[in-house]
This record gives C-alpha cells, sequence and structure tokens, in this order.
C-alpha cells in the first residue's frame, strides 16, 4: 500500500467520487475501487493522506496526484467564493473537501454522451456494460474489471452490440464520436493547450452543416473540459444548475435571460444555445475564472436538499 500527502489537507473521497463527474467508484470494504486512465485504482483516506494501490503500480506514481488535482492550491481557488453570498457559503461548508477531476479526456466523453437524459444510477450501467462488452480485463484484488473501452473497439462496434450495452440512442452517438476520434479527425488531447473558448467551440464544430462530435451540446462540452480538460471556468448548466440559478442568482440575469430560463424550467426543456451561453457568462463574471468548482460545490448542495 502507498501512502500520498494532501498537500492542502483540502480532499473528502466521498464528496468528490459520487459528485456526477466521474462513473463506476465502488467503495468495498472501506476502500474505493475505480478504473482511471487504464489502470484499476484502491484507494483510501486516512487524515490528510491517501493509501493507495493499483493493478499497475510501476506505471502510476504520478496518477493519484494528477487524478485528484492534489498541486491545484484549492483553498487558494475557493478564497473568491467565501464572501459572495450565502448559498455557495452553505454548499463549500456541507462539502467541504470536493475537488474537481482530471480525467482521461476519452473516458469523460462516453461518459457524457451517455449521460443525455439519463441519471447518475443508469450512466453507470451504460458505461459497465460498454466497459464489460468492448474493456480490456484486469484482475485485481480477487475482483474482475474492465477499462473503458477505446474509441477504435466503439467505432468498429456494430450498431447491435452497442444496442446490447442498453444505451439506447445514444449508441449512434458512440459510434460516430468514437469513430471522430479514433481517426484523429477531432484531437482531443490537443485541445487542452487551447483556451476555453477556442476548446468549446472546436468540441461544437460543424462541417457542411453536420455537427463533427454528434451528441456533444454545450453542456456536454463544458462538462468535457471542466473535468478532464482543466478548464475551470467551464460551467455546466443542466436542468439542477439552471433551478439554483432562477432561485438564488436570479438578481444578476436580465429580464430577457431571466424570462427565457423561466420558460425553460417550466416547460421542462433544455435551455437555447444562446440563453445557456449567457448563463454561463453571467455565472462566470460573478463566480470569477475557477466558476466550474463553484457550479460542482452548487450542484452538490441541490441534489442533496433535493433528496438526490
Amino acid at each position: 500500500m502507498i501512502s500520498t500527502r494532501i498537500p492542502d489537507d483540502l480532499l473528502d473521497l466521498n464528496h468528490t467520487l459520487l459528485s456526477g463527474q466521474a462513473f463506476g467508484w465502488n467503495e468495498i470494504n472501506g476502500f474505493w475501487y475505480g478504473v482511471a486512465y487504464g489502470q484499476v485504482l484502491k484507494i483510501k483516506q486516512d487524515g490528510d493522506r491517501l493509501l493507495w494501490d493499483a493493478s499497475d503500480v510501476d506505471n502510476t506514481h504520478d496518477l493519484i496526484r494528477k487524478y485528484f488535482k492534489l498541486d491545484e492550491n484549492l483553498p487558494k481557488l475557493l478564497e473568491r467564493f467565501e464572501d459572495l453570498d450565502f448559498f455557495i457559503q452553505r454548499a463549500m461548508t456541507r462539502f467541504r473537501g470536493l475537488r474537481l477531476l482530471n480525467q482521461q479526456p476519452w473516458e469523460c466523453i462516453l461518459s457524457f454522451l451517455c449521460s443525455s437524459h439519463s441519471n447518475i444510477k443508469s450512466i453507470n450501467n451504460m458505461i459497465n456494460n460498454l466497459s464489460m462488452k468492448f474493456g480490456e480485463r484486469i484482475e485485481f484484488d480477487g475482483m474482475t474489471f474492465h477499462t473503458i473501452p477505446s474509441p477504435e473497439a466503439l467505432s468498429q462496434a456494430s450498431a447491435n452490440d452497442l444496442l446490447s450495452c442498453k444505451v439506447g440512442y445514444r449508441a449512434n452517438y458512440i459510434k460516430k464520436v468514437a469513430h471522430e476520434v479514433s481517426e484523429g479527425i477531432v484531437d482531443i488531447n490537443a485541445l487542452m493547450a487551447l483556451e476555453y473558448d477556442v476548446a468549446k467551440s472546436r468540441l461544437l464544430t460543424s462541417e457542411n452543416g453536420h455537427k463533427i462530435m454528434k451528441g456533444v451540446g454545450p453542456k456536454v462540452a463544458d462538462c468535457i473540459l471542466l473535468f478532464s480538460m482543466e478548464k475551470n471556468e467551464a460551467f455546466p448548466c443542466d436542468i439542477w444548475i439552471s433551478r439554483v440559478v432562477l432561485a438564488n442568482y436570479n438578481h444578476l440575469l436580465d429580464n430577457d435571460l431571466l424570462a427565457s430560463l423561466s420558460r425553460s424550467i417550466e416547460r421542462k426543456i433544455p435551455l437555447s444555445g444562446g440563453t445557456y451561453l449567457k448563463i454561463g457568462d453571467v455565472m462566470r463574471r460573478y463566480f470569477g475564472p475557477n466558476a466550474g468548482y463553484a457550479q460542482q460545490y452548487l450542484y452538490a448542495l441541490i441534489r442533496q436538499e433535493s433528496g438526490r
């Protein structure tokens, strides 16, 4: 078992791994088990240290620090939020130690392609089914795990095989995006070096009227950028965050934006592209360059207070 210190003593594994950023983590006998970057990880928190093991320790020494962004000074990043408003203060207090993850981009893309019109339990099931059918098998700690399937494997999968994984209409998205990534039409690793706005535009690019990354809309793009490409300013806005903005930050919105947001929530329909973009810009101005952290704390709080 290897021990890694948490530099700022600010990490809560439960809050972080159950926050809807990543899928497939399970707590077994006091340890969290999950697959990341092609490795099975086994992790337990002990005060200001993480105790961990992995299926390939020789190639995993820096992975724990990278995955949990332990070199990011979280207390410093959160300073801006401390005096803003009571709601974000309550969220930060209740979910102290929730950190943004730094996932492998393809894993994150696949996860959030499965997230459309779904819930966390269903997403977990879809990812597990895809991994068991198309991923690589790893035996570790007397248990069997499967890696996230590669884009090459999914791009070559038949429609029936994908549908057998219970992904429904998302099968078409998964196969199309896997093809774009495996063929290098979209270089997802290169996106990390780009500014947030440019990287998001690339994820939403269309050619000849057809989307390149089919199934990747503004919210999914923001999730990918926030949870796997270190774009802390990304502010994913789903139905939960829309309700938070309407209830607690409506004073930041102009009348037209407030009316559009209210209409979408009342009718239970997605935000229009223009409304989504404007709300993100408003919340970035309010919360600053680490607005994504605020989003994640607010998301955790509203779901808990709604009984989820």
